[in-house]
């Protein structure tokens, strides 16, 4: 490992802590109390996307329901993006606009 992975891996990891994913984890897992509103997020998967899941979020020490989490985050800013970009708030809004008016 150089030194510039060793820094770099070190303040990953302490963005990683102060973020206390760890505590929501354990939150969402029901072994503390909290008043967090939490739902489950459930969608049939092939049993390969499965085992590869399992095996990468084992590799990288990271609960399923944290890497999940932050592929749907990623995944649901990519889709606003194309939402904004295509002009698809704006058609709504004035489909809206145009229907509250009549």
């Amino acid at each position: 490992m150089t030194f510039d992975e060793l820094i770099r891996y070190k303040a990953l990891h302490f963005k990683y802590v102060s973020d206390n994913q760890g505590l929501t984890d354990m939150a969402a897992e029901g072994r503390i109390e909290h008043t967090i509103p939490m739902k489950n997020v459930c969608a049939m998967i092939t049993q390969e996307l499965f085992d590869e899941l399992s095996s990468t979020c084992a590799l990288l020490d990271i609960s399923k329901r944290a890497f999940i989490e932050g592929a749907l985050i990623d995944a649901l800013a990519k889709a606003d993006e194309a939402l904004k970009r295509e002009g698809v708030y704006e058609m709504l809004e004035a489909r809206s606009s145009h229907s509250e008016a009549a």
